[in-house]
């Protein structure tokens, strides 16, 4: 059988469906015209002025309710002449689109090159049908479609026909207790009965009516995943689950215009019909359908409309526009709603295969493109997909993270890469939000954030030499600055995690904390690479520095041998690895940048000293003890500013301030040094010189360095490790961990062809 075979059979089988013949329209159908004479001749009846009192007014009231009667019958018989017009008219139109469809595959067979080989022949002939079978199917779907939303129509109609036979002319019907019309004969009215009142609901609504919508929404509102549904709440998603099954994606999407502010109804139901912490009834797929409370099923995706299935089983590149279409009608509902769906992870896995894609990979030339000239067509689709599920942050955590919860298909490194990768027309604000969330460090999702942080931290560390790198010469921040300011916000809480601290959110750091932190460092240099990311990143890193130093102190000057069980003993520990990732993550970034751009030593050593600088300015401000202590801190922690006479002429990879480990690291220590001997010391003593006090109080070192010069300096440091070697052993050993913990980022740092 060859392909074009396949597509004739398809073809033919949808022709039979449409059957054959000119379909009538509707006015056989309408006798509106007769209706109405009648009723005008029911109202020609009315009393006179020869016929008055009681009798003549009750009589004068039944007949007009007669000819309202007539009149209603009239908009009846005119509503169903409609519905029958527009079922031919289906009909008709589904006819004209087969034999389009044919029509077209016929055409492209005739202008496949006859000289090919019979092989390459059929692989053409091949794609044709396949084009060919999917036009054909998706006739057939809309055709289906219109056809069921015309059968809710004639249904209204129908019921609309019943609700006359209340009237005095009519036979009567079945009545309950009260009098009330019981017409699905379950013993209870239907105005008080919520299954007939979903269907009813439901129905209108997907037809665009917005009071219908309204009634949806509130119910749909008070359904919280995990919990019980009420019999209302699951009669009416029950309803909203089974009425889209046939329903195409454009129409969904038009319905979801008409219905403006409750167009989120839509949304809100397929997050709520693919979470699988949500049980509610089964409703058949046919007309008029109830749902039945005895018959439950499970959330999940196979319970989505069936288009909206199409579009996530889809592969390659096929069907983005219609993943685009989706993906912002999802971001317009309720983030309330988004709980680890199996509509969000689907999302995330078409987004996985879309970023797999060779067509996803952009050459250097893109990259070297000023932002505006480059091609974008995946990228705003993915964008949007990002948008849709970033508050679905259940799903993102298994999209990223190992488990058994782990999204099938979705290659955490590849998924990584592809949004690394990527030049984003959007500098990368959209992806950011699927990492930016991990900030917040309280709450339920606490776990997960620090999981998912961990997760993408760990990416980037192992992959920093290559994201300062990419094609072209280019840094991630140079090419996606806001997803690195995302990466900055979403990691700066974990810091102290990464350091050592016990771990309380599921992040544990990403290297061993007897190494030289290789991962770390190159975290910390990918953050440096956009300014406003290393700002806060830095910012936070300096902050914890001073706490760390601060707290220490604090508990030297309540038992200066700040024993193990002490939970500060290990703070001057950290506070040295923080000082020595920030100092290599800022050679890292101005390293590579100097290979990027051909800096000069100088610039490159001045550039290093001015990424932390910027982010010490903000922390400064904080710091008690205005001006004086501000200076102690910047220049133990950021080091004085390089001066251009300082490197050689014509050098270009000389290192930043780093490589001058001996000073940077001098500068920290005996700043640390300083913070906890000025709580211990009250005056000069056998092992610091009066010359460096104010009174009882000890000079900072920035003091010093100004009044004495280097010398004086390092004669007043010297004094400081003296004292504590002396009187404070355990002490002494404290700020020789404080400088190993320090010198190990800064060590065996890694060079360009690394």
């Amino acid at each position: 059988m060859s392909a074009l075979d396949g597509f004739y059979a398809t073809w033919y089988k949808a022709r039979e469906t449409f059957g054959v013949g000119t379909p009538p329209d509707g006015s056989q159908h309408d006798g509106s015209s007769q209706l109405l004479r009648m009723k005008g001749m029911v109202e020609s009846a009315a009393k006179h002025d020869g016929w008055q009192g009681t009798g003549a007014d009750a009589y004068a009231a039944a007949n007009k309710e007669h000819a309202n009667v007539y009149g209603k019958l009239a908009e009846l018989d005119k509503l169903m002449a409609a519905e029958v017009t527009n079922a031919a008219n289906i009909v008709t139109t589904g006819r004209d689109q087969l034999d389009a469809t044919k029509s077209w595959v016929e055409s492209a067979v005739d202008v496949v090159p006859k000289s090919v080989s019979a092989e390459v022949r059929e692989k053409y002939l091949v794609l044709i049908a396949r084009e060919g079978i999917k036009y054909v199917n998706n006739t057939v779907s809309t055709a289906n479609a219109d056809m069921l939303k015309l059968g809710f129509r004639i249904t209204e109609i129908k019921n609309q026909y019943d609700e006359l036979q209340n009237q005095k002319l009519g036979p009567g019907e079945k009545k309950d207790a009260e009098g009330l019309t019981d017409k699905d004969g379950d013993g209870m009215p239907d105005e008080n009965d919520v299954h007939k009142r979903a269907e009813q609901d439901v129905q209108a609504a997907l037809s665009g009516n917005k009071e219908a919508a309204g009634h949806v929404e509130h119910v749909l509102d008070r359904i919280k995943p995990g919990e019980k549904l009420t019999e209302e709440q699951g009669a009416y998603l029950s309803q909203m689950q089974a009425q889209q099954q046939g329903m195409s994606l454009e129409r969904l999407k038009e319905v979801e215009s008409q219905l403006g502010e409750h167009g989120d109804i839509l949304a809100d139901s397929w997050q709520l019909m693919s979470n699988k912490d949500v049980d509610f009834p089964r409703t058949d797929t046919t007309v008029d359908a109830l749902d039945d409370p005895d018959n439950r099923i499970r959330g999940g995706f196979d319970q989505l409309p069936n288009s909206i299935k199409e579009v996530l089983n889809s592969e390659h590149l096929a069907n983005l526009p219609e993943l685009q279409t989706l993906a912002n009608m999802v971001e317009h509902g309720d983030a309330a709603y988004q709980h680890n769906t199996d509509l969000d992870r689907r999302l995330l896995s078409r987004a996985a295969d879309v970023m797999d894609e060779p067509a996803w990979k952009q050459p250097a030339e893109e990259y070297n493109m000023p932002r505006d000239q480059r091609p974008t067509y995946l990228d705003p689709m993915i964008s949007d997909v990002f948008s849709a599920v970033s508050d679905d942050h259940e799903a993102i955590h298994d999209a990223l993270t190992s488990g058994p919860n782990h999204i099938d298909g979705i290659d955490t490194n590849k998924f990584m890469e592809g949004i690394t990768h990527r030049t984003w027309a959007d500098g990368g604000q959209a992806a950011g939000e699927l990492f930016q969330w991990t900030q917040n460090t309280s709450g339920s999702e606490s776990l997960i954030a620090g999981e998912t942080a961990e997760a993408y931290g760990k990416y980037l560390g192992v992959h920093g030499g290559t994201l300062l790198d990419l094609p072209g010469h280019h840094s991630i921040g140079e090419i996606n600055s806001q997803l690195v300011q995302a990466f900055s916000h979403g990691l700066a809480p974990y810091q102290e995690e990464m350091v050592g601290e016990a771990n309380k959110n599921g992040f544990d750091p990403l290297d061993s904390l007897g190494s030289n932190m290789s991962n770390t460092r190159n975290l910390f240099a990918v953050l440096d690479s956009d300014d406003e990311a290393a700002k806060h990143f830095n910012r936070t890193a300096y902050e914890n520095v001073v706490e760390y130093e601060k707290s220490f102190a604090a508990a030297a000057k309540v038992d200066p041998t700040v024993p193990g069980s002490n939970p500060h003993e290990g703070d001057l520990r950290k506070a040295g690895a923080l000082l020595g990732l920030i100092d290599a993550g800022a050679h890292i970034e101005s390293m590579n940048q100097n290979e990027n751009i051909q800096q000069s030593a100088y610039d490159h050593a001045h550039d290093a000293w001015q990424t932390k600088k910027a982010a010490w300015d903000i922390v400064g401000e904080n710091v008690a003890g205005a001006g004086r202590v501000h200076a102690a801190f910047e220049q133990g922690i950021v080091g004085a500013e390089p001066k251009p006479e300082d490197f050689p002429a014509g050098t270009t990879a000389t290192p930043t301030t780093v490589d001058d480990s001996n000073r940077q690291l001098g500068n920290g220590s005996t700043q640390a040094a300083y913070t906890v001997a000025a709580e211990l010391v009250n005056g000069p003593n056998n092992h610091i010189s009066p010359e460096y006090f104010n009174g009882n109080t000890l000079k900072t070192p920035a003091e010093i360095r100004s009044e004495f010069g280097e010398s004086g300096w390092e004669t007043y440091s010297g004094q400081l490790n003296r004292y504590f070697a002396i009187t404070h052993p355990s002490l002494d050993s404290a700020f020789y961990d404080f400088d190993k913990k320090y010198n190990a980022p800064i060590t065996n740092l890694p060079t360009r062809d690394d």
